[in-house]
């Protein structure tokens, strides 16, 4: 038997098979949880590849990280959900990189 939980402003709930847990979370980790409601995708140190991946679980088109080097540099900032060509952009002007497009992909190499 368990008893209900009441959350108040900044906690989240974490349920998994085997327990539940009520955890506080900057207000800067839930903004950026729920920017995708509002079409953007918000990231704090956020490493690339772990961008890349965000960006890919919204777009038909995927986006490609070919480089290793670049998979582990942080990104910071708010970046429209389907605008590829602007994560490309910054891709470019931060870490480098080029934006190949292959129809139904994006390669970001060096």
């Amino acid at each position: 038997d368990t008893k209900p939980e009441m959350l108040t402003p900044g906690e989240v709930l974490i349920a998994s098979t085997d327990r539940v847990s009520v955890k506080k979370e900057p207000l800067h980790d839930l903004l950026a949880s729920l920017a995708w409601r509002n079409g953007m995708l918000q990231f704090h140190n956020t490493p690339l590849a772990s961008a890349v991946a965000e960006f890919n679980r919204y777009n038909q088109t995927r986006i490609v990280l070919e480089d290793s080097r670049a998979e582990t540099e942080t990104i910071n900032g708010m970046l429209p959900i389907n605008d590829l060509a602007e994560f490309a952009h910054v891709a470019k002007n931060l870490f480098g990189l080029r934006a190949e497009n292959h129809g139904d992909e994006i390669v970001l190499t060096r």
